[in-house]
Formats: structure tokens, sequence, C-alpha cells
């Protein structure tokens, strides 16, 4: 993978511990993590040699129900989105993050939900991003029933985090773009590193296959943060044109 590459060319890095939490999950090795690319990253990580250890990080279970009540919603969308808005769930998943004992130079955390230059400030800490809200709402999907409030918290959270890295990665140039001149990280430190696959073994090409049969794939296993039933309209509109 691209970045572990770079990482491995510094002369300065040794090795990196590697922080998941939040909503992308916890258990760094799990399948369900961030939609399993973590567990392929490590093993990337692991085989360059550049792996100290994977940490998993979660708010404890007192706190985090007061979070819960807290940011409680009836519709579950606006509950979830609320509670891992909100920057009280990020402080204290931070908190959480400063207990681990590190002793690796470089600290890489997956996403946003918390900020280790906040919880180690001597460290080189590096972000990596699959996406970012300002992206997000430029889809506009998701959003429906959070308040402009929330929503701005949660931006001043992720831009005060970014601007704290050492390096930011990212999977696209489209999104290095965006926190260039969304989130304003000086450019020579976003890296647009790209991201792997998370599939051990491929299907054997079929060189016959019939292309012109109109047949659409959708994977998503949050089948509704996914944009499932939006899907599901638009194509009883194609259909109607493409039956």
């Amino acid at each position: 993978m691209a970045h572990v590459q770079w990482l491995k060319e510094d002369k300065h890095l040794s090795k990196l511990t590697v922080f998941f939490g939040g909503s992308i999950g916890a258990d760094p090795y799990s399948l369900e993590t961030w939609s399993g690319t973590g567990l392929f990253l490590l093993n990337a990580m692991d085989s360059a040699g550049i792996l100290d250890r994977a940490v998993g990080i979660k708010v404890p279970p007192v706190r985090n129900s007061i979070l819960l009540a807290k940011n409680l919603n009836r519709n579950r969308s606006v509950w979830r989105t609320n509670y891992y808005f909100d920057p009280a769930y990020r402080r204290a998943l931070t908190r959480v993050a400063k207990r681990v004992s590190v002793t690796s130079p470089f600290l890489l955390q997956i996403g946003h939900m918390f900020s280790l230059p906040d919880a180690f400030p001597k460290k080189k800490c590096i972000s990596y991003h699959d996406g970012n809200l300002p992206e997000r709402l430029r889809g506009g999907f998701g959003f429906e029933g959070i308040s402009r409030q929330r929503i701005d918290q949660a931006l001043r959270y992720e831009e005060q985090a970014a601007g704290q890295m050492t390096a930011v990665f990212t999977f696209s140039e489209y999104l290095r773009q965006s926190f260039i001149s969304d989130y304003h990280v000086p450019a020579e430190r976003v890296f647009n590193v790209g991201g792997g696959i998370n599939l051990t073994e491929f299907p054997t090409a079929n060189p016959d296959k019939d292309y012109t049969a109109p047949r659409i794939l959708f994977i998503g296993i949050e089948f509704a943060r996914k944009g499932g039933p939006q899907l599901l309209q638009a194509f009883r509109i194609v259909r109607d044109a493409l039956p």
C-alpha cells in the first residue's frame, strides 16, 4: 500500500501505534471495523515491519450511557449522528486514548472521532481518512434532523484535529483537496496515499461474461446509512425507462 511505502522510507521512523475507535469500530482486527479495511492495513504494515501494535478505544460504559442519554432521539439515525458528532463524546474518546501506553515515535489514528495530538502532544501523529464531513455535507444525505449547531461543532472539531496532525493521509486526491480547502491543512502535510482492497482471494476472470444485461450490484452492509432506501426509489424510476 502506498502509505506503507511512504512511512518505510522515512529514515526517522521505527514503528507506529495505530488507534481505532468511534463510528468505524474499536476492534482493530475485525472485518466489521472500517468495513474490513483496517485488518488489511494492519497486515500490510506488519509485513512492512512498521507496526508496533493496534489499539481499539471505547468510552467507558457509564460515561457512554450518559452521552447516549444526552443525545436521545426517537429516530435512531439522528440519535447515532448526534451522539458521534457530540464534542463531549470526542473529548471522552480522546481521554481514553491518552491513557494508552505508547512507545513508538509515530501514532496513526483512523478517522476524526478523537484527537491523538491532544492526547500525545509530544508525538508525531498522522490521521488516515476515506472521507470527511465537508464531503458528506456536499452529498446531502444522512443529515435530516441534525441541527446546524451540531454539524458546526463537528466541523470545528475535525478541522482543529486535522490542523494539529503531523500529516494527513487520504484515499484520493479529491479528498486531499477537501482537507486543504475546507479544513485549511497546509498542502505539504496532506498526502493522497490511496487505499488497498479488503480481499484476500480474487475470483477468476471470465472472458466470456455478458455485460449487456442491465444489472447493477450494490454492496452496503449498513443498508440505510449507505442510502439503500433511496437507491430502491431510484431503481423504480430506472425500471420505468429500462424494464
